[in-house]
């Protein structure tokens, strides 16, 4: 029987994304009469409406809310939604003259966002044509060039895999058939570019890139004239791409937490990839009355990065620019023993590994492993608050004003790396 973690597979990423896509254009064209009278008489716009308000509901029939204040943040969470894909719709440039664009910010947030740095950078591109990409490294503990297509990833590539120059700056080539130089292969299916540029230390800068197409194509397809047939069906893939991605998501939420409160379940497929070698993130759901803390106990992996997360009942970060929500494997501080404790609760508990849940009862919590040797399985131990000095003697501690110190160093970090472009069509001006 099919469950619910197996029913990722019939989502088409490519679509939830939305942006340009080329069938689409193709489906305009063949109904060019249809898409245009909607237009006339308002059919386009109202259905659109009708799309939009069945996501309401949705929410308030989920199953996953237990109080107000989740329903507000679920409503506020439709709101981000419905605003991401309005401007990846608004700002999708095409495979003949792609463009990077940013998908998700500190407001704007779905699927656990990562804490971390920027994984929302996406451009639509052909598997049969030849791209450049040009930029300068920058800190992070890695950039990721992802290639997907309808049902998912293709392959992962990583930019410290490639000849980076003693001044940061380099070229890549993305092609199918070999290519001199810093050669990216492309698969024939690609049909965009995910890029993610992810810190361990949040000091540091990020990576600058663009993307350029290889032959014909002088104007960003946003920034042309559109056709009547392109908007109707626009209207029309919107909405059905709003009503399947809120279903995905409340899905895909509800599948990790059938294992039940307070424990991390067994390796999940990921969103976008499915069952990855290369990545993992198992979930669970915390869930603490006001005296009460979650303590998570794991062995340290070893590889390219870990990192924990907490994130609200519709599977947002909970604020990580202002409150310590997250710890990654630069941040979170080891114990003499040589394992990790971190520690979930409500209250600032003086520790230095204490994950913060700005009083939400109940939420999500992630592990992040990206081309780590080991995924150690961490024990999650419900406690009483009161208990945690004599349940952690040795482990490391911070006074007020150290707690003061993190926080407001994650603030100018988080601050630092949106002031990047929201599209690297505005980099090149």
């Amino acid at each position: 029987m099919t469950g619910p973690m197996d029913r990722w597979r019939d989502y088409d990423r490519t679509i939830i994304s939305l942006g340009y896509d080329a069938a689409r254009r193709e489906r305009a064209a063949a109904n060019a009469e249809d898409y245009t009278a909607k237009l006339r008489d308002g059919t386009a716009w109202r259905l659109f409406g009708q799309a939009i308000a069945k996501l309401g509901p949705m929410i308030a029939e989920s199953g996953l809310a237990q109080d107000d204040r989740d329903l507000a943040e679920g409503h506020r969470y439709l709101l981000g939604l419905v605003a991401a894909r309005i401007d990846a719709l608004l700002y999708a440039c095409g495979p003949d003259r792609p463009a990077f664009v940013r998908g998700m910010d500190d407001i704007i947030k779905i699927g656990l966002d990562n804490p971390d740095g920027i994984n929302s950078f996406s451009a639509r591109i052909d598997g049969h044509r030849r791209y450049r990409i040009t930029g300068r490294a920058g800190g992070e503990r890695y950039v990721e060039f992802v290639q997907f297509a309808a049902k998912g990833t293709l392959a992962n590539h990583y930019l410290h895999d490639f000849a980076i120059g003693a001044d940061g700056r380099f070229e890549l080539t993305l092609d199918a058939q070999s290519a001199p130089g810093n050669w990216l292969q492309l698969h024939p299916d690609t049909q965009g570019l995910f890029v993610r540029l992810i810190q361990y230390d949040w000091d540091t800068p990020l990576t600058d890139l663009t993307i350029e197409h290889l032959g014909d194509g002088d104007t960003y397809e946003c920034l042309t004239v559109p056709k009547p047939e392109w908007v109707g069906e626009e209207l029309e893939s919107l909405a059905d791409t709003l009503v399947n991605e809120v279903a995905f998501w409340l899905d895909y939420t509800r599948s990790f937490a059938q294992a039940g409160d307070n424990r991390i379940a067994s390796e999940q497929p990921l969103a976008v990839s499915g069952k990855s070698a290369v990545r993992a993130a198992p979930k669970g759901m915390f869930n603490l009355a006001a005296d009460e803390a979650l303590l998570l106990e794991f062995d340290p992996p070893d590889g390219l990065f870990w990192s924990v997360a907490l994130g609200d009942v519709w599977f947002r970060s909970i604020d990580p620019s202002h409150r310590q929500s997250s710890l990654n494997g630069h941040q979170a501080a080891i114990d003499p023993d040589g394992r990790y404790r971190l520690v979930i609760a409500h209250e600032d508990p003086g520790l230095a590994n204490w994950l913060d849940t700005a009083g939400h009862e109940r939420g999500c919590m992630t592990f992040r492993y990206v081309k780590t040797d080991s995924r150690p399985p961490a024990t999650a131990t419900l406690v009483k608050f009161a208990d945690l000095d004599r349940l952690l003697p040795d482990a490391p501690r911070v006074t007020p004003d150290e707690r003061a110190a993190t926080l407001a160093a994650r603030a100018r970090g988080f601050a630092r790396r949106y002031a990047a472009p929201f599209t690297s069509r505005w980099s090149r001006l």
